[in-house]
């Protein structure tokens, strides 16, 4: 055999030609079946709004799936004030992530709800193993969703099983990806009736890079941000270890879960950190406590990565400490709580902004252009910066001296970009009743 030659085996190309099929097969049901289903979607939405026209309320069902991707706060509280809506929660199981974690995350989101003293019902009964029926026991006339991933859902309560119903989508999370299938161009994305967004910088975005080509879209501002911007929301210590000594710093480090690469979402630092940061915890035990704010998904990888006992052991050393703790639920209390933050996440880019305070963000070496949309890295020029451990240490010892010589562009830079126009709950509330019923 000549050097540099071999034999392929009919099964390699058989793999190859079925990879080479499924390809071709998905681009032309993208091209076929997705533009039918966006038409039959509009011509059904239309038929909807005006059957919904001489309603008296409107019945809104909010699925949702676990707390801390709960953005819909501010826009529940105003229905629930309003007579012509009618509003309550459906917490639905989050798949993709197995049996055990579906259970915790439907446990821990029904408390949630439960202490706000919400209208909710659990969508899936662990003793009958019994699922809601939406059309039968609930009976909506809009659908509010909190994910637009088809696999984080159950298929009963998937957007393709409703195209008789309005339905809205409000992003989980701040729109910072460069990766604009993730953020545009989801199924969900191209089928919802109203797809809110936080700027018209997003708005245009949508134009060429949704199949729909944005047709749903509207501006509203982030809902999500609004409590960050409530002066009177009394926020909880329960997550900080030392509630009533007020010497100590508090300071948040919020590490994202993209610990492997995954496409243009590489955010992870926390394999570079997570020795140090305990570390820091120690060494400074007199002057800052620690709060560990993992994003929920950093564990289940975590155990895949490390081993459940390595993983257990790590996230028991932080509340071993005297001046640390972890939490993995909804994280509004410490942010408005806290004096500083650390983070390599996604949306709280542009959240923690909103509560003025100094913030860091650690670097880990990718381009920014190839991960954050315009305005993310804009946001990105308002953090501290952290390329080596020097960086992190020196940031701790900043806010301990109580020093934030970034305050003065950063509030500049959130007044004129980041601040919505009016509150986004009542601009998503007057769209739709301006939509439905012709007035505001």
């Amino acid at each position: 055999m000549p050097p540099g030659r071999y034999t392929v085996k009919s099964s390699d190309v058989k793999k190859k030609l079925f990879a080479l099929y499924l390809k071709v097969k998905h681009w032309l049901l993208r091209r076929t079946r997705d533009p039918y289903l966006m038409h039959k979607f509009r011509r059904c939405q239309k038929k909807a709004v005006q059957r919904l026209k001489g309603k008296e309320k409107l019945r809104c069902v909010f699925f949702a799936l676990n707390d801390t991707v709960w953005k819909y706060d501010y826009v529940f509280r105003r229905m629930m004030a309003d007579e012509r809506f009618e509003p309550i929660i459906l917490v639905c199981p989050h798949t993709g992530y197995g049996f055990q974690y579906m259970k915790e995350m439907m446990e821990r989101t029904t408390a949630y709800f439960s202490g706000k003293n919400y209208p909710f019902v659990a969508s899936y009964d662990f003793v009958t193993n019994r699922y809601v029926d939406v059309r039968k026991e609930l009976n909506p006339d809009i659908i509010f969703y909190c994910i637009p991933y088809a696999y984080n859902i159950d298929k009963r309560y998937y957007i393709s099983r409703y195209p008789d119903k309005l339905t809205v989508y409000v992003p989980y999370a701040f729109n910072n990806s460069a990766d604009w299938a993730i953020c545009y161009d989801e199924l969900l994305h191209n089928l919802v009736w109203r797809y809110y967004v936080d700027t018209e910088e997003y708005r245009k975005y949508s134009v060429p890079y949704s199949r729909c080509g944005g047709d749903n879209v509207v501006v509203t501002g982030y809902p999500g941000i609004e409590i960050f911007l409530d002066d009177s929301y009394k926020a909880s210590m329960k997550d900080w270890k030392i509630q009533d000594d007020n010497s100590l710093k508090r300071i948040i480090w919020a590490p994202h879960h993209t610990i492997e690469d995954s496409g243009t979402i590489i955010y992870s630092c926390f394999l570079q950190y997570c020795e140090f940061m305990p570390a820091m915890a120690r060494k400074y035990a007199d002057k800052v406590q620690f709060v560990l704010k993992p994003h929920p998904l950093l564990r289940v990888k975590l155990e895949k990565y490390w081993g459940k006992e390595k993983t257990a052991a790590y996230f028991d050393e932080w509340t071993d400490m005297p001046n640390a703790s972890f939490t993995e639920g909804n994280y509004v209390d410490i942010f408005k709580t806290c004096d500083a933050m650390i983070h390599d996440c996604g949306s709280f880019i542009g959240e923690c902004l909103y509560l003025n305070k100094p913030v860091m963000r650690m670097m880990n070496g990718y381009p920014l252009e190839q991960m954050y949309n315009g305005l993310a890295q804009r946001c990105i020029d308002n953090h501290y910066k952290a390329f080596c451990e020097k960086d992190v240490e020196d940031f701790i010892l900043m806010v301990i001296e109580g020093k934030d010589p970034m305050l003065d562009a950063r509030t500049e830079f959130i007044r004129k970009e980041l601040m919505p126009e009016g509150m986004p709950s009542q601009n998503i509330i007057d769209d739709i009743v301006s939509s439905v019923y012709g007035q505001r």
